[in-house]
């Protein structure tokens, strides 16, 4: 009701959780059947995928050393935050064009704004000259 809209119109969707988090969380970490899931992703988002995925990547006990909030995710500790790393790692893995890695915890919160803002901005260039 919110995305499909959004992109028919042209416009840039950002969501700070989508299809690999499903993955990562449910598939991995949950030991769901990763296979399943993806088929699951597609029948609820209408076979629609991302065209980037950042992955802010940290070391799953650095994380959740660092959480602001103690979340269920949180309680559900380190052993659990390691799967959801591998999930996303096997998720980049099948599709690593589509992902844009930032070492999380580079710098300030400000600071990594501006190093995805780079990056985004470095890869749309590269489209657009492409195209």
């Amino acid at each position: 009701r919110t995305v499909l809209p959004a992109l028919e119109r042209g416009e840039w969707v950002l969501c700070d959780r989508f299809t690999d988090s499903t993955l990562a969380y449910q598939g991995m970490a949950r030991g769901l059947p990763w296979k399943t899931i993806r088929k699951i992703n597609d029948i609820a988002t209408q076979g629609l995928t991302p065209d980037l995925t950042v992955w802010l990547d940290a070391d799953p006990g650095l994380g959740l050393s660092r959480a602001a909030q103690q979340t269920r995710f949180e309680a559900e500790g380190l052993e659990f935050q390691k799967k959801v790393y591998q999930g996303f790692a096997r998720a980049k893995k099948e599709e690593p064009k589509r992902f844009l890695v930032v070492e999380a915890f580079s710098g300030t919160p400000d600071e990594m704004a501006l190093k995805i803002a780079a990056q985004l901005l470095k890869r749309f260039a590269v489209k657009r000259r492409a195209a």
